[in-house]
């Protein structure tokens, strides 16, 4: 059972009595409205619960809009929430050296799921309401050559670190330094610059440790990342025990909860919770 001081956790699906409406998709059922309310009243337990309800009903049941109209409506309200849930990227610095060459670090909150957006945009198309992709690094093919050389190479050694099952250690532990001889990259291979930008940016991977790159734009100078855990700068990713999962809460920016199949979900990673394997 969560704490009383932990944020409620709301599982979403459609029903019957959701449709598409002036807002969007809305379900205003009562059981969908009570549990939203919960969880509404949990994120803004300074703001009167009729009027929570409201804005509720107003969006259409669609808790991510209601809670963007909150921060327009209470002053303050939305700088408390994001200081409480900041999300997963927390600070970008670019730095030149003495050579010419460029430093880049990333703080990352590993506790949300980078990939989670708070009001994404959506398209209607044939009665289904479909969500918005962009990405940050548009790719061209006459790029490919000179600045992607090896995309699709650091694209599956990102994705596998970043995989709760899969093995894989690249950009794990921020202690370490993922050179050409880090035993997770097996070809010894260098990223550019680019390639890097393009996990970090377009697939937003929160990549952890030191990573050398190329800078193509830049006349081949060698330069170096480096991913901070920011809430514990000792701390590597862990993966997840067989058959847990998880997902980022919309109602809380994406932090994560974890959860097994048919069991009440948690926001302790599970490792953090040995009595629960």
């Amino acid at each position: 059972m969560l704490a009383a001081s932990e944020p409620h956790i709301a599982t979403t699906c459609l029903s019957e009595e959701t449709k598409i409406g002036e807002t969007g998709w809305e379900n205003l059922s009562p059981e969908h409205l009570e549990r939203d309310i919960v969880s509404l009243k949990k994120s803004f337990p300074r703001i009167d619960g009729e009027a929570l309800e409201r804005i509720l009903k107003k969006n259409g049941g669609h808790i991510g809009k209601a809670t963007k109209e909150i921060f327009k409506t209470f002053e303050g309200v939305e700088e408390q929430f994001y200081k409480k849930y900041p999300g997963a990227f927390g600070d970008k610095q670019e730095i030149t050296f003495s050579d010419g060459g460029t430093g880049l670090v990333y703080g990352w909150d590993l506790r949300f799921d980078p990939c989670f957006v708070s009001n994404p945009r959506t398209i209607n198309s044939g009665g289904v309401e479909l969500q918005e992709v962009s990405c940050s690094i548009m790719i061209l093919g006459k790029d490919k050559k000179i600045h992607y050389p090896n995309d699709d190479y650091f694209y599956d050694l990102a994705d596998k670190g970043e995989s709760t099952d899969c093995e894989g250690e690249w950009g794990t532990d921020p202690n370490d330094v993922y050179d050409e001889n880090h035993p997770s990259n097996p070809k010894k291979l260098v990223p550019t610059r680019r390639e890097l930008e393009a996990n970090l940016i377009n697939w937003k991977v929160p990549l952890l440790g030191k990573i050398p790159f190329i800078d193509t734009d830049n006349g081949g100078k060698r330069g170096i990342y480096q991913g901070i855990n920011i809430r514990n700068q000792n701390q590597k990713k862990r993966k997840l025990p067989k058959g847990w999962y998880r997902m980022g809460g919309k109602e809380y920016n994406g932090l994560y909860y974890y959860h097994q199949k048919d069991k009440v979900p948690q926001w302790k990673h599970p490792l953090d919770c040995p009595c629960d394997l």
